[in-house]
């Protein structure tokens, strides 16, 4: 895959919020205050999160279809980074 396609995959086109832009089908935001983070979701809280900075992917597969996220989207924030935070990163 060329570098310039997945840098333009993983630029905000779309703003959503002040915090969170929209790429090629991903979702752009921070985690922690300053780590560059991407995620996939899918119906059913399928999530797949990417923070390069913290050499760290999350996987959430889920079944709670047209159901919004869940439990799923509480995965990331409030197990996976507080532990992260802890271990000083």
């Amino acid at each position: 895959m060329p570098q310039n396609w997945l840098d333009d995959a993983l630029t905000p086109h779309v703003s959503i919020d002040q915090e969170m832009g929209y790429g090629y089908q991903w979702y752009i935001t921070k985690s922690l205050g300053e780590y560059a983070t991407f995620a996939a979701r899918g119906n059913g809280g399928q999530y797949l999160t990417v923070i390069p900075g913290l050499n760290l992917v999350v996987a959430v597969m889920a079944g709670g279809y047209n159901k919004g996220g869940g439990v799923s989207a509480a995965v990331l924030s409030d197990y996976v980074l507080p532990v992260m935070s802890l271990n000083g990163k």
